[in-house]
């Protein structure tokens, strides 16, 4: 606050008198909020400018990039494109066998061969026809599945003496996981 001397109508010299300085300061504030909201205004605007120009430089490219194109090509490129979604789609429901004969290998004896092979795939159930030389060489053999942890249960459906050994057919309930991706 300032102090001025005030003088009365009368021309007579008053003490002085305190003036009240906040509206002055209430004004620069105002002024320098006002001025600041007016930078930050065209700012944003010219930044809002800069920016959609730019977009519009994009877009002209992408339409050169896309007129650089036959209609032919692009036809192509989308069929290819679905052409791999149905890939991936097929691949990934896809069965994976391999795992199951590397196993089924790993298990086999070696005087047993296998003549008849059926899979389910939904049950997961391995159905299998072949001969052993033997009924100690068939034992074996089935002890060997029934000791793997991918084999959940052996059956035996079928067992008869033939001209070239024991003729036997068996179903191994397999673990699902050993057929999925």
């Amino acid at each position: 606050m300032q102090t001025n001397p005030v003088i009365n109508p009368y021309n007579q010299t008053v003490s002085n008198i305190k003036t009240i300085t906040w509206p002055r300061g209430l004004f620069i504030f105002s002024l320098v909020l006002f001025l600041m909201l007016l930078f930050f205004y065209f700012g944003i605007n010219y930044y809002t400018k800069i920016k959609s120009d730019y977009n519009a430089t994009l877009d002209k490219e992408i339409e050169n990039i896309r007129n650089g194109f036959s209609l032919e090509k692009e036809a192509e490129i989308i069929n290819f494109e679905n052409r791999l979604n149905n890939l991936s789609q097929l691949l990934a429901n896809h069965t994976y066998l391999s795992k199951l004969f590397a196993n089924l290998e790993a298990n086999t004896h070696q005087k047993i061969y296998f003549n008849n092979f059926e899979f389910d795939e939904d049950q997961s159930v391995l159905k299998l026809g072949g001969v052993a030389q033997s009924y100690t060489v068939l034992a074996e053999a089935l002890n060997a599945f029934s000791q793997d942890k991918d084999v959940l249960s052996v059956d035996f459906k079928d067992l008869k003496t033939g001209t070239g050994g024991v003729n036997f057919s068996l179903e191994l309930k397999m673990n699902p996981q050993l057929i999925k991706p």
